[in-house]
């Protein structure tokens, strides 16, 4: 009864908001991001109005970010403004200002700015219709790095809506529409906000790029529906939406190649990849796991110059969690081997002073596959390493910042040292595991979370056990009767027929060892 890596983040409980002061290990995810005091300062701000938790704040900085270069790039190469709008020129010098890092970096004023320019814009009619999509653009912009993606998204609405609008301008202010609320749905988990991204892009985008006109436009759209798919995909039930990710991402590789758009090419692969592994996890399906482990192979193979050392880390980690669970379904110690491979490169990129929380979710998934390879007759050392790996992890995941993932770790830990202790018939680690399946108890409560109590406490009641075996201990057998009692209790009120008859055979077990050790 243990936990493994999922392949996407899945949904989580809001938790209080917070700033970066109140926790020291985003200081180097903030001086990773080579944003300026000031730009920082505001970007944690914003996020935090919005009720960003420490969970978000990574992906909500990366992405707000990208869309503030983006949109300086798009000023600095100028709009085209007559000579005589005077006053749309001064706002948008404004707007510009607004965004320069320094004490005046105000995306508030940056976003009142752009919406003064598309005013008189408007009031002037003789304004090319691209110019004022551009300025409306600007605007939503300018919202969404605020993390205002609701009233951005209303703002790309309006730009595509324009009069004299050319198809292929209609078709970019729509699918940054659906952008924009796929980026609300996947940082801040609103699945409706998702589902309204995925409407978007289906019955909208998609039938201003047909594929035969514009092929780059429809296969970037269908890539798009493909990952908020995905994402839907992993937080539901069933496969519906997956299978429907799946499709997506291919139908975008059907208009994308290696040698034309290669980095197009393998975000597709890694995308496509990402699916399949979701769905072959949840079906249990060997094949689909090895397409899986091949899309991502073959992005990693691609020649990409300009690609971010953090893109091929995340291709890799992905990489290992798709073999980590074939390994585990086919029960191959090489698959495994790989899987560790895998993790161990990510973690020559993911370094814990640069980017601390993806270096702990590695740490943990390296644990995992070095666990699960110790677990079917590999080195024994590996299941030192597991233990080793996972207390890494927990360096930075703190019970204080990080409690779910602390908890998660600390069931982690104990499943290593539980193995490693029926191994080397050692109570040291035994006792050891059972003091970590505490510390994860600590967090997952029997009236908060039943099945995640009952699974631990079934691990730690085995413990128990196998210690009153070592030991005599009467004392602790009966504790270990107690244990599987309430687990099976907790099985049974849930209706988790395979768990419930487990845990009797189990508590049927301790049973006989307290009746022998009381005789």
């Amino acid at each position: 009864m243990s936990n493994h890596p999922a392949f996407m983040p899945t949904s989580e409980t809001s938790k209080p908001c917070f700033s970066a002061d109140d926790h020291p290990e985003l200081d180097a995810l903030l001086t990773d991001s080579c944003l300026e005091p000031s730009e920082r300062t505001e970007l944690v701000a914003c996020a935090r109005a919005s009720g960003a938790t420490r969970r978000q704040l990574p992906g909500v900085l990366r992405q707000a970010r990208f869309r503030l270069l983006r949109l300086r790039d798009t000023l600095s190469r100028g709009l085209a403004v007559g000579p005589t709008q005077t006053d749309v020129t001064a706002a948008l010098a404004r707007a510009r200002a607004a965004l320069q890092a320094g004490p005046a970096f105000s995306m508030e004023n940056a976003e009142r700015s752009f919406g003064e320019a598309l005013t008189r814009c408007l009031e002037q009619q003789a304004t090319m219709p691209g110019t004022v999509a551009s300025i409306a653009a600007g605007q939503a912009e300018a919202a969404a790095i605020g993390q205002d993606h609701r009233w951005a998204a209303v703002l790309y609405g309006r730009a595509a809506a324009i009069p004299g609008l050319p198809v292929a301008a209609q078709w970019r202010m729509q699918h940054e529409r659906a952008a924009v609320l796929e980026e609300l749905g996947r940082e801040y988990g609103d699945n409706s906000a998702l589902t309204e991204a995925v409407q978007l892009y289906e019955q909208t985008a998609l039938p201003l790029a047909a594929q035969s006109e514009r092929p780059d436009d429809w296969s970037t759209t269908q890539h798009c529906l493909g990952n908020a798919l995905g994402i839907l995909g992993q937080r539901g039930r069933g496969v519906r939406l997956l299978e429907r990710s799946v499709a997506a991402f291919e139908n975008a590789l059907r208009a994308r190649s290696r040698e034309r758009s290669p980095a197009d090419w393998a975000a597709t692969r890694r995308g496509l990849g990402n699916a399949l592994g979701i769905l072959a996890q949840r079906q249990g399906d060997t094949d689909m796991l090895v397409r899986a482990v091949s899309h991502f192979e073959s992005a990693l193979e691609a020649d990409i110059p300009e690609q971010a050392p953090g893109d091929r880390a995340m291709t890799r980690h992905h990489l290992g969690t798709a073999l980590l669970t074939l390994g585990q379904l086919k029960r191959d110690s090489s698959v495994l081997a790989r899987s560790i491979d895998a993790y161990r490169q990510v973690l020559q990129e993911w370094r814990r002073e640069r980017t601390p929380l993806d270096w702990a979710k590695t740490q943990n998934c390296l644990g995992t596959a070095l666990r699960v390879r110790g677990e079917q007759g590999g080195d024994p050392r590996e299941l030192e390493q597991a233990v080793a790996a996972h207390r890494n992890a927990l360096a930075v995941w703190t019970r204080q910042h990080w409690p779910e993932e602390w908890a998660l770790t600390q069931n982690n830990v104990a499943a290593a040292l539980h193995r490693l202790g029926e191994r080397e018939n050692n109570t040291r680690h035994l006792i050891d595991a059972l003091a970590a399946y505490g510390n994860a108890l600590r967090e997952w409560r029997r009236e908060d979370k039943p099945i995640a109590w009952a699974m631990t406490t079934a691990n730690l009641a085995d413990v128990r056990r196998r210690l009153a075996e070592y030991t005599g201990d009467v004392e602790m057998s009966r504790r270990a009767v107690s244990d599987f009692e309430m687990v099976a209790a907790v099985f049974h009120d849930a209706s988790h027929a395979r768990y419930y008859e487990l845990a009797k055979e189990q508590l049927a077990v301790a049973r006989k060892l307290a009746a022998e050790l009381a005789a």
